[in-house]
Formats: structure tokens, C-alpha cells, sequence
């Protein structure tokens, strides 16, 4: 769950991944996505991994692009997922 809390402090638009968007759209990503975090950090373990499992499809679908490198590591999005899950329901 620590990770989670932690997003709102992470940087999620670096140089790479804002370069095709507007300042606009990337304002109005960020304020989605601050919401969406506000949003996760009050759920259990079960609806983040729900939420989680929407976020990916939306990557996969090309409609998010700031939680698209999120996972920076090689691993799939189902194990990516999977240590989320992990770590959500703690040790």
C-alpha cells in the first residue's frame, strides 16, 4: 500500500512520455491522475487491484499514457499486477 501513497509524490510525466502532449493535456492528465491516486489510496486491497487491472487495460487500449511506463521493469502486466497485489496485502 506504500507504493501507492507514494504515487502522488512521483513524478509520472517525465520528458519522454509528455513530448507529444500539450501543456494543456498534461495538466489535465495530471489533475485525473491525482484524482485517481486520491481515489486508490482509499480502497482496500481488492478494488486497487481492480482498478489496477482497468488502468492496464486503458494502457493497452492507448487511452493512458501517463501510467503506460509506470511499470518500468520487463515484467508482463499481469506480474506486474501480481507484486502490486502482493504488496497491497502485505507480508
Amino acid at each position: 500500500m506504500d507504493n501507492l501513497k507514494n504515487l502522488s509524490n512521483h513524478k509520472a510525466l517525465d520528458k519522454q512520455s509528455s513530448s507529444n502532449l500539450s501543456n494543456d493535456d498534461v495538466l489535465m492528465t495530471s489533475l485525473e491522475q491525482k484524482e485517481r491516486i486520491e481515489t486508490l489510496t482509499n480502497l482496500d486491497c481488492h478494488e486497487v487491484v481492480v482498478v489496477l487491472h482497468q488502468e492496464v487495460d486503458k494502457v493497452k487500449q492507448g487511452e493512458n499514457k501517463v501510467f503506460a511506463h509506470l511499470n518500468k521493469s520487463n515484467e508482463s502486466d499481469s506480474e506486474f499486477l501480481e507484486s502490486v497485489g502482493k504488496e497491497c496485502s502485505g507480508p
